[in-house]
């Protein structure tokens, strides 16, 4: 076990490891295993990661080699050669912690010590037109901390426009660095668009007022409006127009609306704008566009009301209620018995329904229906057209 040329390695280790044991210049130096790494020297080490000129992450793990060591890994536009080069810098001191730099001075908002052959995940979210970045870092399989929060560029760079290169660098020590992944990032949009201005509303008849504005504007992009009716959303539209139907003839509304965006976020409702619909000419309770449309004039005879205009035994009135052509006579509000069977189900039972016409020696079984554990109810498909005696039954069916 002597060492013959005293450099601290016996002569079996240099015969093992085939170094001359007669020169104390030559032995084996043991470096940390680098898989996919890269450990960094004295001597300045760059590496192209593709060009980044907005917001971006990126992610790496670290493995300090040695403790209180003083190494760097940054980020630079173009090969870093000092420290001037780097905008982005995150450390490991010769004190034993982490660090960051932010602006002209290194800082770090958590105390978090490093330890030798630890790995360590650093994340690093950062803002290139506004020259900041944030860290994060993950000792092993332990919880994420925030090492930096909104940390300014390295003050030699705070007019950088873009960033391409990672740098690495050890004054003493050295730290391994493997598994870079830098990629754009896309911001959250949480900016509501402006509040829509300029609203109009122009009567268009008994029925109708149309809805007009000035687009709204967004950080990102305005996609649409909601329309609200005297509080109430009754609509929405792309566009800066909207026009609402169905309305009250002499009846007044109160309009208002809101933009939003992609991301959802809405603004504030608009300024209130109010209108009234044009008043009926006969003064019936027949809207005269519905008489227009149906009678062809609002003075026609049996176009009443009350009167019958089809003669189907509905007045005018009431088939304008249902919705019926009233001058269709096939066309009307039918009325019809239902017939059916209902039962409380358990829930998740099936259940069948049968039904015969001739005393059970044949029979319909219906679709399968499965419990709720709540009153069922299931209708005669025949629709009330039963002019015979039909018998039913509830099949439960075995689970």
């Amino acid at each position: 076990m002597e060492d013959f040329d005293g450099d601290g390695i016996s002569n079996y280790d240099e015969w093992l490891a085939g170094t001359d044991p007669s020169n104390a210049t030559d032995f084996p130096v043991v470096t940390p295993p680098v898989t996919d790494g890269w450990v960094s020297n004295t001597q300045w080490q760059n590496r192209s990661i593709g060009l980044q000129s907005g917001q971006f992450s990126a992610e790496y793990d670290v493995v300090p080699n040695v403790s209180n060591m003083n190494g760097t890994t940054g980020l630079s536009f173009g090969n870093a050669a000092t420290w001037d080069d780097l905008a982005v810098i995150v450390g490991f001191s010769e004190a034993g912690q982490l660090n960051a730099r932010n602006g002209g001075v290194y800082s770090a908002d958590a105390v978090v010590p490093y330890s030798a052959g630890t790995s360590y995940h650093f994340r690093i979210v950062g803002d290139i037109l506004a020259h900041t970045y944030s860290v994060y870092v993950t000792e092993g399989a332990g919880t994420e901390i925030q090492l930096a929060n909104n940390y300014a560029f390295r003050s030699s760079q705070a007019a950088v426009s873009s960033l391409d290169t990672l740098a690495v660098v050890a004054v003493t020590g050295s730290h391994t660095v493997s598994n870079f992944t830098i990629s754009a990032s896309v911001a959250l949009d949480t900016i509501a668009p402006s509040v829509p201005v300029g609203l109009s509303a122009s009567v268009v008849s008994m029925t109708q007022i149309n809805l007009t504005w000035t687009a709204s504007s967004d950080a990102v992009g305005v996609a649409g409006y909601k329309i609200y009716r005297d509080g109430t959303e009754v609509g929405s539209t792309e566009s800066t127009s909207y026009s609402d139907v169905g309305l009250s003839a002499s009846s007044s509304y109160a309009y208002s609306l809101s933009a939003y965006d992609a991301a959802g976020n809405h603004s504030s409702q608009s300024a209130l704008v109010t209108a009234t619909t044009a008043p009926e000419v006969d003064a019936d309770n027949l809207p005269d566009e519905w008489e227009i449309q149906y009678f062809g004039g609002i003075s026609v005879a049996n176009g009443g009301e009350s009167e019958d205009f089809d003669g189907d035994g509905s007045s005018n009135y009431d088939e304008w209620l249902a919705g019926t052509d009233p001058a269709n006579p096939n066309d009307l509000l039918e009325l019809k018995p239902v017939i059916g069977v209902a039962w409380i189900g358990v829930s998740n039972r099936s259940y069948e329904i049968e039904y015969s016409d001739d005393n059970w020696k044949t029979f319909i079984t219906s679709e399968l229906l499965v419990g709720r554990g709540e009153q069922m109810v299931w209708i005669d498909p025949t629709e009330g057209n039963i002019l015979h005696k039909r018998q039913y039954r509830v099949q439960v069916l075995q689970q």
